[in-house]
This record gives structure tokens, C-alpha cells and sequence, in this order.
């Protein structure tokens, strides 16, 4: 159809958005990958309307029936409902559109009804804390339909964050502001406290990260953002924009040792019991498990083969397309020389460099390790909570500060002690306390290491 007809073309069309958790199962994937995917569908409905000037477009994305769905899916429907509305408004804006700002019934009218208070319950405190939820409020776990503590404490963020008298009470006002699509979510509300630490290059960001020992940690950056684990939503892998936007919620899965590459996400999570690799396409938000790999104590990428630590100590490759072999036995941690070419190795007796390309093992370091890793010509052990350096044969005791992770920057040595962050020269001089305080894990991204602390907030500081 080139042409179109104006007299034939009708005023307002409604398009029921159904069949995208069956689309999804079809592909071997989750349903929320079929509900992320109708996203795009929506949008060329949405550009064909305009295209032809269909006057109104109602899209039909969430009915009553759909309450009765497992909490997971309607949490995650919730939110990228949100998302997608906040993501789209400015574009839709610009070409002359409006957009609805309300949750409507089958009957359009606005679901917003009495004064809910702590004590009361039902469907309606149900959605209320579903919207909590979505915006970052409340955690999914507290969507019970029951007006408790919890909800009544979002329920005051989220007015002290719009601008409402903050009585945790959802009245009219309360909830005509939550149903909005530009309500300020949590996040946001959180960049703005948190700004003046942020202009000072130590901020809080709400999430969880663990070591990275191989470039592989949970925290990886491209030049507009941030990919990471948020524990305010139970750990889910989130993208957090450097200018201080709102997150957004790459996929469902809970992510240990995040690569990114080429635009695309690879990361272990646990699917079915078991943890699996899995890749991630940034743009297209396309999700697809490249392995199963039982238990995954460590894992890096390097050159589009994986590489994991399993239960058994073994030490194994996989490439892209599905090969694997076993590489050591005996492997307590493993991690990547700064060139890419060999695996530093921590075994009972030492430290053993295994050449990739050329699968010929040497030891080259005996004693006690915990890490290792390659500074310059320089190899770091971490053992028994001081650092030892190797180089041209010589073995020297460079640092004795109780460390309990070990990191390499570029020319800069990193480590973690029970009293701060440390930052030293390969000989271990020039020492600078760059961080105070015990954290339990570190990960580098885009030039800013993310130290993580036990309740899931977590400090940056600038290399």
C-alpha cells in the first residue's frame, strides 16, 4: 500500500498487544524477551499510524487478566512499560504526538479511586506498589496487595521525590503523579541528592559488584554509561547513563563477571539451576545463551573464547560457537596477562603461566598465591595478605598491608585492604590512600574503579 485514501482511512485504531510470551518460547527465551521485542513492533504501529494520519492510537499492552501472571513477569512488564514511556515521550514530542499519561480501564476511566492508607489491601494496593516498584520505590518482593510499613515508606519517598506532601497516604494527587509518565523515579531522585559527591568523583551508585580479577567484573562501561548489577532490584543488570539519568533494566538475570564487547554483553547468570553464559545485544536488548556451564567460579573473554573456573578446579575454554576443552585441573583462580596471550594460573604450588596460543604451561612462581596478575614485565602474587613482586628473576616483598584483592591499572597497582584502597608504583612506592573504608569487592570500567561494600552501595573513584 503506496497510497492511502484520506476518506478511507480511519480515525482511531486500537491494537491489542497479545502473543509476544508465545513468540518468545517459541525462540527457546523467557516471555519478558517477547514483551521487550513487541516494543519494537509498537513502534512501527506507532510510525504507520502517523505515516497515514490516523488520528488516535489506543494500544491495549496489560488487561485485568493479566494480574494473574507469575509477579516476576508483571514486575518486569510494569517496569519496561515505564521505561519505554520515559524512553519515547521526547521523540514522540518532537513529531507532534501525545501521549496518554494514565493507566485506563476497559471503560478509559483513569484507575485512581480513593485514599489507600497502611492497613487497607487489594487489587489497587497491588498496582500502586507494582508502579512503586517499576519507578524503583519498592522492591518487587514487597508487592503483596497489602498496605503494610513498606509500601506506606515508598509511598513517602516517591512524594518527597515529585514534590507531594509526603503523608504516605496514596490519594488522588498521589496516584494521578505515580501513573504519570514523566514521574521522577528513584533513581533519578538519588542523582540529584547524591550530586555535589558525584562533582567530586566519589559518589554512591546503587548496585553490587564483585571482583575483577580478569576484566571480567560485574561493573563494565562504554563512553555513555555504565552496565552493572543494581541491588535495589535484586540484583538485575541495569545500563546507568554517566549524565545522571534513570536506569534502565538491560535483562531479568542476576549478572557475575560482565565483558563488554563490540556492544554486546557477555556475563554468567544462573538459568534453571544451572549458571550459563550468556550474550546481550545493547541496542537491540536480543538475549541468547551461549553455554551452560554448571557451577562458574570465574569467568573472562578474551578474543571470542570464554574461559571458566568450574567447582572441580578445572579450568576450561569455550569458543562462540560451542567448542570446549579443558585446559588445567588444580585451578584455584585464574586471570588474563595484560597482552592476552597466556593465563596466570593459581595452583596449590605457585603460579603458572599457560600460553594460549601455544598450550605449554611454566610455572613461574612457587609458594603460596591467592592472585596474580601481570603489571609491565612485572608479575604481582597476592599471598597471605602481602604482595610480592617478580621480575628479571628477582623476587621482592613490595607491599604488607593486609590486602585481600589485588588489582592492576595500567602502570598503577591496586589494592584492597580491611582499612581503605591503596594505589602504589610497581616497586611499591608511592603509596596514595585513594579510598577508607572495608569493601568486599572492585571491578574497573571506563576508568573508574567501583568499590562495592557490604550494603550494596557502592563508591567510585577516577584512576
Amino acid at each position: 500500500m503506496n497510497q492511502a485514501d484520506p476518506e478511507n482511512i480511519p480515525r482511531h485504531v486500537a491494537v491489542i498487544m497479545d502473543g509476544n510470551g508465545r513468540w518468545a518460547k517459541e525462540r527457546g527465551q523467557e516471555r519478558v524477551y517477547g514483551h521487550v521485542n513487541g516494543v519494537e513492533s509498537m513502534r512501527k504501529v506507532i510510525r504507520a499510524a502517523m505515516k497515514w494520519g490516523v488520528k488516535y492510537l489506543t494500544a491495549y499492552a496489560f488487561s485485568t487478566e493479566n494480574w494473574g501472571r507469575p509477579r516476576e513477569e508483571v514486575d518486569a512488564l510494569m517496569e519496561l512499560l515505564c521505561r519505554t514511556i520515559a524512553d519515547e515521550t521526547d521523540e514522540l514530542d518532537a513529531n507532534g504526538v501525545r501521549v496518554g499519561d494514565k493507566l485506563s480501564s476497559a471503560s478509559d476511566t483513569v484507575v485512581v479511586s480513593d485514599v489507600l492508607t497502611a492497613g487497607m489491601s487489594g487489587e489497587q494496593v497491588r498496582q500502586v506498589q507494582s508502579r512503586l516498584a517499576a519507578l524503583g520505590y519498592l522492591s518487587a518482593s514487597f508487592i503483596s496487595g497489602a498496605y503494610d510499613e513498606a509500601t506506606a515508606q515508598a509511598v513517602r519517598q516517591f512524594q518527597q521525590a515529585n514534590g507531594l506532601n509526603a503523608d504516605g497516604a496514596a490519594g488522588s494527587a498521589t496516584q494521578s503523579r505515580l501513573y504519570a509518565s514523566n514521574a521522577v523515579t528513584a533513581q533519578v531522585a538519588r542523582a540529584s541528592a547524591d550530586n555535589s559527591e558525584r562533582q567530586s568523583a566519589e559518589y554512591r551508585v546503587n548496585g553490587a559488584y564483585q571482583a575483577s580479577l580478569a576484566g571480567g567484573g560485574i561493573a563494565v562501561g562504554d563512553r555513555n554509561a555504565l552496565y552493572c548489577a543494581d541491588a535495589s532490584q535484586g540484583g538485575i543488570l541495569v545500563k546507568k547513563p554517566y549524565n545522571g539519568a534513570a536506569a534502565s533494566v538491560m535483562a531479568y538475570d542476576v549478572p557475575r563477571f560482565l565483558h563488554l564487547t563490540n556492544g554486546k554483553l557477555y556475563y554468567v547468570a544462573s538459568e534453571g539451576g544451572e549458571d550459563c553464559v550468556i550474550r546481550l545485544n545493547t541496542q537491540s536488548g536480543s538475549r541468547e545463551v551461549l553455554a551452560r556451564v554448571g557451577v562458574a567460579l570465574k569467568f573472562a573473554l578474551c578474543d571470542g573464547v570464554m574461559y571458566t573456573l568450574d567447582a572441580n578446579a578445572a579450568l576450561k575454554e569455550r569458543t562462540l560457537s560451542g567448542e570446549e576443552s579443558e585446559l588445567m585441573t588444580g585451578v584455584s583462580d585464574f586471570t588474563l596477562d595484560a597482552t592476552g596471550k597466556a593465563l596466570l594460573c593459581v595452583t596449590q604450588d605457585g603460579v603458572v603461566s599457560f600460553g594460549i596460543q601455544t598450550g605449554q604451561s611454566e610455572m613461574v612462581y612457587t609458594g603460596a598465591a591467592d592472585q596474580a596478575a601481570m603489571c609491565g614485565q612485572a608479575l604481582l602474587v597476592r599471598a597471605g595478605g602481602s604482595i610480592v613482586r617478580v621480575m628479571n628473576g628477582q623476587m621482592a616483598t613490595i607491599r604488607r598491608d593486609g590486602a585481600t584483592c589485588l588489582f592492576v591499572y595500567g602502570q598503577k597497582v591496586i589494592e584492597l585492604t580491611g582499612r581503605g584502597v591503596m594505589t602504589c608504583d610497581v616497586n611499591g612506592e608511592n603509596a596514595t590512600t585513594i579510598a577508607n573504608g572495608s569493601y568486599e569487592a572492585a571491578s574497573i570500567a571506563n576508568g573508574v574503579l567501583y568499590l562495592g561494600g557490604a550494603d550494596g552501595y557502592t563508591q567510585s573513584v577516577s584512576l
